[in-house]
């Protein structure tokens, strides 16, 4: 019997896309849903979330927020991500372990919706978080049944996840026992491994803060991140927060609001370790432009006023209310949009403002999308020599990854060197 030829012109993977998975969507040769963004409120958180500033935290992935007190985290929480959620029509599963709020708070204080949102505040310990979330995630999924995109709008808050104790130290407690509790690292591990991809499939964000805490043991990083490596490994995004300074009222002097440095610790999107300045108003929540500046500034759109080099600006500068020509330190707005004869100068203190850096948005993304998304590699990276590593920087390298081993830092030290 003769055998078939071969079709030249046949797709030679078609054998394997015709191999059922048993997965809907690789089966039906669909994508999984796009669920887009919820924008922050500010500009430049929404560049640590999503390598974009226009864009925010991402509507089917975990994010995490670690700080120390004060730091804005329950706050950021609830004005920048619950309320633009609930506006959105999504309701609200808000775990408080920590006993921080009550419902009449949420509705008079926040603003919420009181058919928006269920506040949990019973299940304090690990286990009943979990087994909590994983029997709403059973009917959320009994609801969807074979659709390929859950239609219900429904998130997550756990506040916190440092607020949580565990079976063994309740049992322990009741005994009298003060022992070191070894099991909550798992239990935590343990309900990421079993939620995490279940969210994921039915379009469900959710926000865990946490705590940093000292550690003692003289390697690495002194503040790190609480609670074990579960949260760490299956959270998309995980925000640092801290504060660096309080903003006094200039009439009354009373603190009207903080200075947060927020970094990336991790991100499937950004880059680690981008940081950014963020004021966070306690009147008006976090300003939409502050920070911007910064990020201006290193793009080379806004640079410090030279009368040599924009002596047709020198007009433009700000007036005291004498009447002369301010002696303060001020910036040109270099808008490229603009002949440079146009271009804006302010006072370097209010450069976060909507009408100086606000006219330049488009082209800050512009930067913000190349240094701060991880992008592909470029053809033959492969064949590109190791960049040079100072001794400082492979210090510090050792000291990020906890080698405690003197052999192992200097074998590392070493082979980064191309020493034999």
């Amino acid at each position: 019997m003769a055998t078939k030829k071969k079709d030249p012109t046949e797709n030679p993977f078609t054998f394997f896309k015709s191999i059922k998975t048993g997965d809907r969507y690789a089966d039906a040769n669909v994508s999984h849903p796009e669920y887009g963004y919820v924008d922050s409120g500010s500009y430049m958180l929404n560049a640590l979330l999503s390598g974009d500033i226009f864009g925010g935290f991402h509507l089917n992935r975990f994010f995490m927020a670690a700080g120390e007190q004060g730091s804005g985290k329950s706050y950021m929480m609830k004005n920048n991500f619950i309320k633009p959620l609930m506006d959105m029509g999504y309701f609200i599963f808000y775990y408080d372990t920590e006993h921080e709020t009550n419902e009449a708070q949420l509705i008079e204080e926040n603003g919420f919706n009181p058919d928006q949102f269920k506040l949990v505040q019973e299940h304090t310990t690990a286990e009943d978080v979990f087994c909590s979330i994983a029997e709403l995630l059973d009917t959320l999924e009994a609801d969807k049944g074979k659709k390929m995109k859950n239609e219900r709008k429904v998130a997550f808050v756990l506040d916190s996840l440092g607020g949580m104790s565990t079976k063994k130290t309740m049992n322990d407690a009741t005994k009298g026992e003060l022992k070191q509790d070894m099991t909550k690292a798992k239990v935590v591990k343990a309900m990421f491994v079993n939620i995490t991809n279940r969210c994921g499939n039915l379009g469900i964000p959710m926000f865990i803060t946490n705590h940093i805490y000292m550690a003692t043991d003289g390697y690495g990083d002194p503040k790190r991140i609480a609670n074990g490596e579960g949260a760490k490994y299956f959270a998309s995004v995980i925000l640092t927060m801290r504060k660096t300074l309080d903003v006094p009222d200039k009439n009354t002097k009373e603190v009207k609001g903080i200075i947060l440095e927020a970094t990336v610790y991790k991100s499937r999107m950004v880059k680690p370790r981008k940081t950014a300045m963020l004021y966070l108003d306690y009147n008006n929540g976090l300003n939409r432009y502050y920070g911007l500046h910064n990020v201006a500034i290193e793009a080379g759109l806004i640079e410090e006023f030279d009368a040599k080099k924009f002596p047709a600006l020198v007009e433009k500068l700000p007036k005291e209310k004498n009447g002369q020509t301010t002696r303060k330190t001020c910036y040109v707005i270099k808008d490229p949009k603009k002949d440079p004869n146009d271009w804006i100068v302010c006072l370097a203190a209010k450069s976060d403002r909507k009408e100086y850096v606000g006219t330049i948005l488009e082209e800050i993304n512009e930067y913000v999308k190349k240094e701060y998304k991880f992008r592909p590699p470029a053809l033959g990276a492969s064949e590109n020599e190791a960049p040079e590593v100072e001794d400082e920087e492979l210090n510090e390298i050792i000291e990020d990854m906890d080698l405690a081993d003197a052999a192992k830092a200097e074998n590392l030290r070493k082979a980064v060197n191309g020493e034999d």
